[in-house]
């Protein structure tokens, strides 16, 4: 990414594992990323893999 936006909406997709790139790569900018994606948000329906990335996320932003 070649800009330093503060703040990203990402809604390019309903599926955090087909997303995942995209939002990790506007957290590593510095960003902070509003996202409409349904398994995201409703991870308890989503896959282990999901949860994973959540995590691998948070220590991203650590």
């Amino acid at each position: 990414m070649d800009t330093k936006p503060d703040v990203v909406l990402h809604s390019t997709g309903s599926f955090f594992d087909r997303v995942y790139p995209q939002i990790m790569r506007a957290i590593r900018a510095g960003a902070d990323v509003v996202s409409t994606c349904e398994t995201l948000a409703w991870l308890g329906t989503g896959t282990q893999t999901s949860r994973s990335s959540l995590i691998i996320m948070r220590e991203a932003m650590t």
